[in-house]
């Protein structure tokens, strides 16, 4: 007597957390140029999700959990089943996608996540993230992550995205800091062990050390806020 697979092989639409980049490429093949122009810059990558299409997929029959759901639909006046599966993902075989409607683009740079993110096949920049002002503690970030959100932001424009306003007012942001990177930083200084305090000379001396070797030149001003009684 012949066995029957565990496995079964169904036809499904929806939207998938993540697809295969050949996949994408499959349906917009102008999308080559843009993830190779991207992944070249040190520390970028791509990555594709909540993408909206059909696939026949493989899944494990013995891990999966099936749920029959009855409706009633009250304009029809008809009675229904809906047939529900529900899966462990490593449980699901080969995904072949056969249809792409529309996929979400996050533009990675090292451990952080979505500083740009586009649609496609609209052509639309969603969103750009600030990495000065928004990166995650212990991220290390400098002013050539900027240069390179916008060398990004305008090779896409060339290619046909278009900005919405959020994005456009994030872009118009991180341009200025980098025509006039400029920071103010305001430290309050109490001290609490007088023999460790070294000169204001001393001290500047160390602070400008320490700010040049980051890449950043201060100007630094002494001014008395109150005296000891």
């Amino acid at each position: 007597m012949k066995s029957l697979s565990s496995s079964i092989r169904i036809r499904v639409k929806g939207v998938f957390e993540s697809i295969k980049t050949s996949d994408v490429i499959r349906f917009y093949p102008w999308m080559k140029t843009i993830h190779k122009y991207v992944i070249d810059k040190s520390g970028w990558r791509i990555r594709y999700f909540e993408c909206t299409g059909e696939a026949y997929i493989e899944i494990n029959l013995e891990k999966a959990v099936f749920d029959l759901e009855h409706r009633f639909e009250l304009e029809a006046g008809e009675h229904r089943y809906v047939l529900r599966i529900s899966f462990h993902e490593k449980d699901v075989g080969n995904i072949d996608i056969v249809d792409l409607v529309e996929c979400k683009v996050s533009f990675d740079y090292h451990d952080l996540e979505s500083i740009i993110i586009a649609e496609i096949p609209s052509k639309t920049i969603t969103r750009i993230l600030d990495p000065i002002w928004y990166s995650p503690k212990g991220e290390k970030l400098s002013f050539i992550v900027l240069y390179d959100i916008i060398d990004i932001i305008k090779y896409l424009i060339d290619k046909g995205f278009k900005l919405t306003e959020n994005a456009s007012t994030s872009l118009t942001h991180i341009m200025e800091l980098t025509r006039s990177p400029k920071l103010k930083l305001v430290i309050d200084g109490y001290v609490i062990e007088p023999d460790k305090v070294p000169s204001f000379e001393e001290l500047l001396d160390e602070l400008t050390v320490f700010f040049k070797e980051r890449g950043i030149i201060v100007k630094i001003e002494r001014k008395r806020t109150g005296s000891l009684s």
